[in-house]
């Protein structure tokens, strides 16, 4: 469990929930939220899910939602799409400039709610860890709020998260063949825009020279992380509670900070909602829209429905079927547009990579298999040379429909 003790100021406490190192797992957390406080003077808690608790979707650009209800929506529907029907878990909708997103989290919140209202104290955020980092990673270095990548290290988890034109345009959670920081090496390497910035927990070692590290640095404890994290505005799983007077001023000036960052430019943004409302008058104003601006939206939907109907459980299963020897699939992609799919791996020769190719274009449904690129990774010392691979997956016409 990582709980950092509550200040004389009325720092939260916090846990970080999972697997990992420190971590308490999430059968147990309501036990602790029902446990009196440490002081009398503690703040209301504040839980960080790690990594392996949640996941989250980034919508195609361009997607539009009648608000986050509607946007909450379409998160389930993509979930059970791949988790069946009975696994629907919490939402917690945001935007970022003009990309919608949506954290999703199977945590059992209503009696982790119903725990800590017992025990007088109402959670203040259930946020993933991510959201706290990258919020420190911007106040750290502004430039990140215009462009840049954010590396957060939980051991050998890793969220990769991209921002261009101030908001996230990618969000990707990948796991390291080792918690070493020099395995970082590719992710910076990709990196389509600088600076790029890692921070977390439990990964020693020694970064890249392109990776710049931010406080505290990358090999401490889930508890000395967690101390350093201000709550987030967004995502948040939990609504915020009334903290009273006593921290009024301390967290109205911490609110008005998260909420900048998560922003990213709110000057811009009230320019955004100012055309959408000047949009609106223009439509209804007694003149024919042309048609050709509501035939631009119809291919959306067209494509997103097409993508819902592909049978992805039998092709990650292939995919699964025919793991790399002595390695690791890091991404599986299916491209808009684009009928192969992109695998990215890691295995211990070149030779491996095609012996995989091979292996891969005998399975049922396959048709063709190419080998796009390899390339050597960098490792520690004490670890063996690895090779990252690209492979492109073309499915037989029975088994693309």
């Amino acid at each position: 469990m990582s709980r950092p003790t509550p200040e004389a100021g009325g720092t939260a406490a916090a846990w970080l929930v999972g697997d990992g190192p420190g971590a308490l797992a999430p059968g147990l957390v309501a036990e602790a939220l029902a446990a009196p406080p440490a002081t009398p003077r503690a703040a209301a808690p504040l839980v960080w899910l790690d990594a392996t608790q949640g996941v989250t979707l980034l919508a195609e650009p361009g997607a539009r939602f009648a608000g986050a209800p509607a946007l909450a929506a379409w998160a389930r529907r993509v979930w059970q799409h791949y988790g069946g029907p009975a696994a629907v878990p919490g939402v917690a909708a945001w935007r970022s400039r003009s990309r919608h997103g949506a954290s999703l989290s199977s945590a059992d919140l209503p009696a982790w709610q119903a725990a800590a209202a017992a025990a007088g104290r109402p959670l203040a955020r259930v946020a993933p860890l991510w959201a706290g980092a990258l919020a420190q990673a911007v106040k750290q270095w502004p430039a990140l709020a215009r462009q840049g990548r954010v590396l957060v290290a939980e051991g050998r988890a890793l969220t990769v998260i991209d921002v261009a034109g101030g908001g996230i345009v990618h969000w990707e959670l990948a796991w390291l063949d080792e918690a070493d920081a020099a395995a970082l090496e590719p992710w910076a390497a990709s990196a389509p825009a600088r600076p790029v910035l890692a921070l977390g927990h439990s990964l020693p070692g020694t970064p890249p020279d392109s990776v710049r590290v931010a406080e505290p640095g990358l090999d401490g404890t889930p508890a000395a992380f967690l101390a350093g994290l201000a709550p987030v505005a967004a995502p948040c799983f939990v609504p915020a509670q009334p903290l009273g007077p006593r921290w009024a001023w301390a967290f109205a000036a911490t609110a008005a900070l998260v909420l900048a960052v998560a922003a990213w430019d709110a000057a811009q943004a009230w320019q955004e909602r100012a055309a959408a409302e000047r949009a609106t008058l223009r439509a209804a104003a007694p003149q024919r829209r042309p048609a050709r601006a509501l035939a631009a939206v119809r291919p959306l939907a067209t494509d997103d429905a097409a993508r819902l109907a592909v049978p992805w459980a039998q092709r990650l299963a292939v995919a699964e079927a025919a793991a790399p020897e002595g390695g690791h699939w890091l991404r599986l992609e299916q491209p808009r547009g684009d009928a192969a799919l992109r695998l990215v791996g890691t295995v211990l020769s070149p030779t491996a990579a095609f012996t995989l190719a091979q292996r891969l274009s005998a399975a049922p449904g396959v048709a063709d298999v190419t080998v796009l690129r390899t390339e050597a990774v960098a490792a520690a010392a004490s670890a063996a040379a690895r090779t990252r691979f690209e492979l492109s997956l073309a499915w037989a016409p029975e088994a693309a429909r």
